[in-house]
C-alpha cells in the first residue's frame, strides 16, 4: 500500500521489484495499492527484496504482503479469459460480415481535371474518387463498424 499516491513514484518501485525479482509483472496500479504477480519459483528472491522495503522508508510504501494464489482465483481467471476470448471471436465475426456489405467507391482513371472538376469529382494524386451518395453509405458504414469494435474492445 502507497502512503501518498501523489508522492509515489510507481516506476522506482516496479524497476525496485523488476531487479529482486526479474520474472514479475505488474498487474495493477491504481489509487493507493500497486500489484505484482511474483512467480513462485523466485520465491528465494523475495526475501532481499522485503528486506530492502523495509529499510527504504524514501518509497514511501505503508505495507506489504504475499499471498498465494488459490485454486478458485485460478479458476476465476480461466472463465475470464474465456469469456474474453469467445466476446472478442463474436466481434470479429460481426466485423467481417459487416465488412462484406461494404462496397469500395468507384475509382475513375483520369481524363481531363478541368471536366472532371466540373462534375463535381475531386481528384488524389492520379486517382479519382467520385464522391456520391454510395462513397457516404461506405462511409458511414465504415463508422459503424470502427464503433461497434470500439464497443466491444473498450
Amino acid at each position: 500500500e502507497k502512503r501518498d499516491a501523489v508522492k509515489f513514484d510507481s516506476k522506482a518501485v516496479s524497476d525496485l521489484v523488476i531487479n529482486h525479482i526479474p520474472d514479475a509483472n505488474l498487474l495493477n496500479d491504481v489509487g493507493k495499492e500497486i500489484v505484482f504477480q511474483l512467480p513462485f519459483n523466485s520465491s528465494a528472491l523475495f526475501q532481499s527484496l522485503f528486506e530492502y522495503i523495509d529499510v527504504h522508508d524514501d518509497l514511501e510504501i505503508a505495507s506489504y504482503g504475499v499471498s498465494v494464489t488459490t485454486q478458485e482465483e485460478i479458476f476465476i481467471l480461466l472463465q475470464n479469459a474465456t469469456e474474453t476470448q469467445a466476446q472478442a471471436e463474436e466481434g470479429r465475426k460481426q466485423l467481417e460480415q459487416s465488412a462484406e456489405l461494404i462496397a469500395p467507391a468507384e475509382v475513375i482513371p483520369i481524363t481531363d481535371i478541368d471536366d472532371l472538376e466540373e462534375k463535381g469529382i475531386k481528384t488524389f494524386g492520379k486517382e479519382v474518387r467520385k464522391i456520391d451518395e454510395s462513397s457516404f453509405q461506405y462511409y458511414g458504414k465504415h463508422f459503424l463498424a470502427l464503433f461497434l469494435k470500439r464497443m466491444l474492445y473498450f
